[in-house]
């Protein structure tokens, strides 16, 4: 094939092809110019359509209220516009101040007897003290009573010598003491314990 017939006949489907992209667009484009144009006519109608009932209701709003205030005339008598003008109103002359008459004195009145103030709370009377018992006589050296009747508390017994014992008391001592006062078994163990404490 010749090359010259070649390219002619690929520059035609060249040009074929870009005719046929050419209408392609425009048609798209005109459509959707009519797409957009629809729209547009839609939204205006609606826009009217919003408007005229928008116009309605106030109209109407409108006269309600006009029927309103004819009827509130009514009431009172007459618009306001059939009022006669009364013209300027007349000021009355000032009258002479009138001289008030002497009224009485006044008597005082009465002063509310005076309340009494009050009297203080009676001071609480605490109750007596419970009587202390008679303490015991006092004792003599080393915790005992003068009484001749020997006891037989075994532990008095046991703390008297111990402490005669820490005193330097001697074992005799001890001995003829607990013998005076006390009447306890095995005494004489007792001071041998005793005496063997106080020397630690």
């Amino acid at each position: 094939m010749d090359s010259a017939k070649l390219l002619e006949d690929v520059t035609g489907r060249v040009r074929a092809a870009l005719d046929e992209a050419e209408a392609t667009a425009r048609e798209i484009i005109a459509s959707a110019e009519d797409r957009a144009k629809d729209l547009i006519a839609a939204a205006e109608a609606d826009a009217q359509h919003i408007r005229d009932r928008a116009e309605s209701e106030a109209d109407e709003r409108l006269g309600k209220v006009r029927e309103a205030l004819t009827s509130l005339e009514g009431a009172l008598g007459g618009s306001p516009s059939a009022e006669i003008d009364p013209g300027p109103a007349e000021v009355p002359e000032p009258m002479p101040p009138l001289e008030p008459e002497p009224s009485p004195p006044a008597e005082p009145e009465p002063m509310p007897p005076a309340e009494p103030e009050p009297m203080p709370p009676d001071p609480e009377i605490e109750p007596p003290a419970p009587t202390q018992p008679d303490r015991e006589s006092p004792q003599m050296t080393n915790g005992f009573s003068g009484s001749s009747d020997r006891s037989q508390d075994s532990t008095a017994a046991r703390i008297v010598a111990m402490k005669m014992a820490l005193d330097g008391s001697s074992r005799d001592e001890i001995s003829s003491h607990l013998g005076e006062h006390y009447e306890i078994d095995s005494s004489e163990k007792l001071i041998d314990d005793v005496m063997a404490r106080a020397k630690r």
